[in-house]
């Protein structure tokens, strides 16, 4: 699992989506994205929802209302299915 927490990151998510995608392991390797949107006022959800559909891979989106980079943290590996968690830097 690659897990994202973000506050506002409508702008960047879809550059840091397009990269995972362009990934090779992601090619070969079962892998699954979970961004964890924390208390978010732009468009970061409907940005997630749509990059989504095109990455070839699932896409967990869960929202995080408590501010706190620890808390979004917690409540991405909560949801990962994955056996291992890999954490990328929000944007």
């Amino acid at each position: 699992s690659v897990v994202v927490v973000t506050r506002n990151g409508a702008s960047s998510l879809p550059l840091l989506m397009a990269a995972l995608r362009s990934q090779t392991a992601v090619q070969h390797v079962p892998c699954e994205l979970v961004v964890i949107d924390n208390g978010s006022t732009d468009e970061t959800t409907e940005v997630v929802r749509r990059l989504a559909v095109d990455l070839g891979f699932r896409v967990t989106l869960e929202r995080e209302e408590r501010p706190g980079k620890a808390l979004g943290l917690n409540r991405a590996v909560a949801v990962a299915q994955a056996a291992a968690v890999i954490k990328l830097k929000s944007p």
